[in-house]
């Protein structure tokens, strides 16, 4: 439907066709400039190497270079061509071609791949699996072919083969293998008799008789192929050969015991039956396979084995074994771990793992719990009935020796009965707070965070029921507003029945507002090196703090002593904040200065805009948030109008931070002093000047049919918006 405007549809496309044409008339002017290479024959040179593609009228100058107007500053492609030194002189299609099977953009394809498919070689998009070192794209340039997936070789195995054992030395051949990829093969053959290896065409004589299954397994670098499998039929000899010997070995053992020897993997050509004769080198005999002989003295042996087919013997083979006297047993030692304690009634781990045995052996444990009762195992369990102090013992046994008994001391107490206080802390506040005394003040793995050793009442009853700052109360525990005064007391008494030091009774009292040590926290006011005269003055004249006019002396003075011991001298002048009534040093006095960064805006200002009162420009963008305030800037955002300068420079400039394109020419200011041109005035256009690597070129036109195309599309939105 047409809108009211008086605009139809076919209006509308008739608009955005000629915003279209009009854009892609400017880029074909373009590209059709005289270009800037660093020699008019590379240009010709490159197109005649290459005429069929487009890879040139894609990105111009961006074939080899990082900006349009080329010069000195090489993409990936450029940098791999000066590598070769390339020159614009007759070599230089010899030196196009040289670098054609290179990935110089590291996506997967080489050179020739990208430029027959009209892509640019020296840029890229970053993907999964790629090594991309140029990532972008240049204007009108296509993306980067998809390198092609791997595909598996095929392996292809010969064969079938055959040859006579222990006198054919079979040829092998997997040259029949082959990879879709064209990717340089690798081969891993198993000949079925155990024996294995690599190569294209390896040997193989197999010392039996048999049927082998062959198999031949290739890799193209990333992947296997299926198994070829085929066949090797080995026959006996005809005439009888030799058996082999192979006595196995070397073998170890200790004097008086025997020692199994192995010589079952000797074999024979003809598949005849064997029998073994063995030398042990002590002057004994023995026969069989695996026959056991035990030597009488330690030494080293020379054992020699001979085997015979019924015709022949095989000539001997030797190993050798060494015989040992095994060292002396020595005493292992106990350790019963500990000192425990527990309650009666309460069963206690004991732990004896830390008993040793210097030679190794396997221990058992005998236990003596001080009780009459006793038991066994590394680490046992015992329940006391008695409350009192108890020696255990521990005796560890190697099979053969005992250790000395080790002790250890075991206190047990009767179960302490809870007070109503710490009653009511085991079930009311625990689960988030932890135990009260044990661990750091602040602890990030409780839910809670704080431990709460140390709270008076009347921060208790703050936190439940409401402050300043939680006026209904923390919302964590607004749960115990159930808790009456006397209870609540009960939970103050509890948490003030030990000793408590200064930081705990800060992060109890103060950090739920000024932070976990002091720094500012949620109201933003910083209390490191606060004095107990300040606390006290604060509490008594800041209506915020009166809740808190239940604290002794003893706890505001534990608090200063932390707070002091943090940072004595906030501001690093020489002076200790107890005596420094100008902490800032902007030569006002504390009480009367309202502007802690003197950026023009107050504190209360700062805060209720969110910006740092301690800090005087917040954004760090060159300009203090009080100018930014005035000037109408974002003092949180550095760049107000996102047109890639911070305000602070625009504000040297002398363009303006609140308007992307100071002089509505259609590019912002950012671009504009990225190419070159005045973000100040509409018609300039940067021009590249000649250095000794390259030329440059103005294109001016080509901006000013870009902006044209720019201001046709933002009428063409606009008159989509009206009504």
């Amino acid at each position: 439907m047409a809108r009211e405007s008086g605009i139809g549809a076919d209006d509308m496309k008739m608009i955005r066709r000629v915003g279209d044409l009009i854009l892609l008339f400017g880029l074909t002017v373009m590209i059709g400039l005289p270009t800037a290479e660093a020699d008019s024959s590379c240009f010709a040179t490159f197109n005649t190497t290459y005429g069929n593609s487009g890879t040139l009228d894609s990105g111009g100058c961006r074939t080899c270079h990082q900006l349009a107007g080329g010069g000195s500053t090489f993409n990936a492609y450029g940098e791999d061509l000066l590598a070769m030194n390339a020159v614009c002189n007759a070599e230089f299609a010899t030196k196009l071609v040289a670098v054609e099977p290179v990935d110089s953009d590291g996506e997967g394809n080489s050179n020739i791949v990208e430029i027959e498919a009209g892509a640019q070689p020296g840029w890229c998009v970053e993907s999964p699996g790629s090594s991309c070192t140029n990532p972008g794209t240049p204007p009108n340039a296509l993306l980067d072919p998809a390198p092609p997936a791997n595909t598996a070789p095929t392996a292809v195995v010969g064969g079938p083969y055959e040859g006579e054992a222990g006198t054919t030395l079979i040829q092998f051949d997997g040259s029949g293998s082959s990879d879709p990829d064209n990717d340089v093969l690798t081969f891993a053959w198993d000949f079925g008799d155990g024996s294995t290896t690599t190569g294209m065409m390896p040997t193989h004589t197999y010392a039996g008789a048999g049927n082998f299954q062959v198999t031949l397994v290739v890799n193209d670098g990333l992947a296997d192929s299926d198994p070829s499998i085929t066949t090797a039929s080995v026959s006996a000899p005809a005439v009888n050969i030799a058996p082999t010997a192979n006595p196995g070995g070397p073998y170890e053992g200790e004097p008086g015991q025997p020692v199994t020897f192995d010589g079952s993997a000797s074999s024979d050509p003809n598949d005849d039956p064997l029998t073994y004769t063995w030398d042990f080198g002590d002057g004994a005999m023995g026969d069989g396979a695996t026959p056991a002989h035990t030597f009488a003295a330690a030494g080293n042996y020379t054992v020699s084995l001979t085997v015979n087919d019924g015709q022949a013997d095989s000539l001997p083979a030797t190993t050798t074994a060494t015989i040992v006297t095994a060292p002396a047993n020595s005493p292992p030692t106990a350790d019963a771990g500990g000192p425990y304690t527990g309650d009666t009634g309460a069963s206690i781990r004991f732990d004896g793992t830390a008993s040793r045995d210097p030679d190794g052996d396997v221990l058992s444990y005998w236990w003596d719990f001080g009780d009459g009762m006793t038991g066994t195992g590394a680490t046992p369990e015992h329940a006391y009935e008695l409350a009192g102090i108890y020696e255990v013992a521990l005796v560890v046994s190697d099979g053969e020796l005992e250790s000395a008994a080790a002790t250890s001391t075991v206190t047990i107490n009767d179960p302490v009965v809870l007070d109503e206080g710490a009653m009511l802390y085991e079930t009311n506040c625990v689960g988030c707070h932890g135990d009260p005394w044990n661990g750091p003040a602040v602890d990030e793995s409780l839910p809670g965070m704080r431990r709460v050793a140390g709270a008076r009442a009347c921060n208790i009853y703050g936190s439940i029921f409401g402050t300043s700052v939680f006026p209904n109360g923390v919302p964590e525990m607004q749960f115990l507003q159930g808790l009456n005064e006397p209870e609540i007391a009960a939970l103050a008494d509890y948490l003030n029945s030990q000793e408590v030091s200064g930081e705990q009774r800060y992060v109890t009292t103060c950090a739920g507002c000024h932070g976990n040590n002091g720094s500012g926290g949620r109201v933003d006011e910083d209390v490191h090196g606060d004095s107990a005269g300040e606390t006290f003055e604060a509490i008594a004249e800041e209506s915020e703090m009166h809740y808190l006019g239940c604290m002794p002396d003893s706890d505001i003075e534990a608090i200063a002593d932390f707070l002091l011991g943090i940072d004595d001298d906030n501001d690093d002048d020489g002076i200790d904040d107890d005596d420094d009534v100008d902490d800032d040093n902007d030569g006002i006095h504390d009480d009367d200065d309202s502007d802690d960064d003197n950026d023009g805006m107050s504190d209360d200002d700062e805060r209720e805009d969110g910006t740092d009162p301690r800090d005087e420009d917040s954004d760090d963008d060159g300009l203090n948030d009080g100018d930014e305030h005035e000037a109408g800037t974002d003092p949180l955002d550095n760049d107000t109008d996102d047109d890639g300068l911070d305000d602070g420079d625009e504000h040297d400039r002398g363009t303006d931070p609140r308007d992307a394109d100071s002089d509505d020419d259609g590019v912002s200011d950012g671009d504009e002093v990225k190419i070159g041109t005045d973000p100040l005035l509409a018609d300039s256009a940067a021009t590249q000047q000649n250095d000794s690597s390259g030329g440059g070129s103005t294109n001016l036109p080509s901006l000013i049919l870009l902006a044209v195309a720019a201001l046709a599309r933002r009428r063409y939105r606009r008159m989509r918006a009206e009504p």
